[in-house]
């Protein structure tokens, strides 16, 4: 017997993951949506990948401009997350909302990192689509803790005591 759909998001939602906001402009048009479905795919060269529904209405524009951006979210940056999950695409940006400009791409201020890509492939399984991207240009504010989603809740990785440091491989 499979899983069910229901089923499966509870399981998933035990998986801590950060929350990021995926943006692109298409002919200056900016679009973004949040997602917490980001990851390295290879170090030589440089490659990530990011996950958007077939639904979604910046994954064409992505396509169009062949760009993206990918803001990892500070753990205070929670209405973010919110306000590009959940309001509707056209009141996403405004001039409430603090971006840089980055390749083209808005990137949002304040991030804990953040990055712009070149899409180089586009591969579709089920309801989503797996965009790779080759980083154009990066940043990293060590300082910022991560906006981090769990159980369907937020988690401060900050208030955690001593975390243990994960040395590299050599």
């Amino acid at each position: 017997m499979a899983v069910t759909a229901d089923e499966f998001r509870r399981f998933m939602a035990q998986w801590p993951s950060g929350v990021a906001v995926v943006t692109t402009a298409n002919r200056g048009v900016p679009a973004g949506c949040t997602v917490n479905a980001v990851m390295s795919l290879s170090a030589a060269p440089p490659l990530l990948v990011v996950s958007l529904s077939e639904t979604s209405r910046t994954l064409p524009a992505i396509r169009e401009s062949g760009r993206f951006g990918v803001s990892l979210l500070s753990r205070d940056q929670r209405d973010l997350c919110e306000r590009f999950a959940h309001r509707p695409p056209h009141e996403r940006f405004g001039d409430d909302l603090a971006v840089e400009t980055r390749h083209a791409i808005p990137i949002l201020a304040h991030a804990c990192a953040a990055a712009v890509c070149r899409a180089v492939d586009y591969l579709s399984y089920a309801d989503h689509t797996l965009i790779v991207g080759a980083p154009l240009w990066q940043s990293a504010h060590r300082e910022r803790s991560p906006l981090v989603l769990q159980a369907r809740a937020y988690h401060d990785l900050a208030s955690t005591r001593s975390p243990a440091i994960c040395d590299r491989p050599r």
